[in-house]
């Protein structure tokens, strides 16, 4: 597996030198990650190591965490449904 550039990344606007409008990623220290034609596809860059620290996090927890967080979150919902007067 090859080495990605560390988060947090940054997504701003840019243009070329013809005015064609993209959007630029930039790691730490303003570090050039990469260029997109489109938004969306720039906020999915900026967001991949967190996303990847997230999986690694979720894919090491054991089985028994797993129900506990399942049933955890199953809680959340019905007191979010109860809150706002939604079926749960």
């Amino acid at each position: 597996m090859s080495a990605h550039t560390p988060g947090p990344r940054i997504v701003e606007p840019d243009n070329d030198e013809y005015g064609n409008v993209y959007w630029a990623v930039h790691g730490k220290d303003y570090e050039f990650v990469a260029n997109f034609d489109n938004r969306a596809d720039a906020l999915l860059d900026a967001a991949a190591p967190e996303l990847l620290e997230a999986a690694i996090e979720l894919a090491n927890l054991s089985n028994d965490e797993l129900t506990a967080l399942a049933e955890a979150y199953r809680r959340l919902d019905a007191a979010i449904a109860k809150a706002t007067g939604e079926k749960p």
